[in-house]
């Protein structure tokens, strides 16, 4: 589980040193960060590893907003939208 955490730390020194981060780098982070969300990996633990960093607590926020689904299938979808929804955003405040 905590494997997964790492996968969170890969992406944020991208998000958080850039001036603008990409909308790419947005939705891989949304993706990682709903990953760990239906790896049931506490809220608490992902807002402490990211303090300082409003906008990754921003995506962590919408992501417990979500329910945890039981079956991968649902995991996965789950990570797509959610990852997809996050690349949109950012798109569209680009525009």
């Amino acid at each position: 589980m905590r494997k997964l955490m790492l996968c969170l730390l890969v992406v944020l020194p991208s998000i958080s040193l850039a001036e603008q981060p990409s909308c790419e780098d947005v939705s891989d982070l949304a993706r990682d960060v709903m990953r760990n969300r239906q790896a049931n990996i506490p809220m608490a633990e992902m807002m402490k590893a990211t303090e300082g960093m409003p906008m990754v607590q921003s995506i962590i926020k919408e992501a417990y907003k979500i329910p945890r689904y039981g079956s991968e299938e649902f995991k996965r979808d789950a990570m797509t939208d959610f990852s997809n929804n996050w690349y949109m955003a950012c798109l569209e405040s680009g525009e």
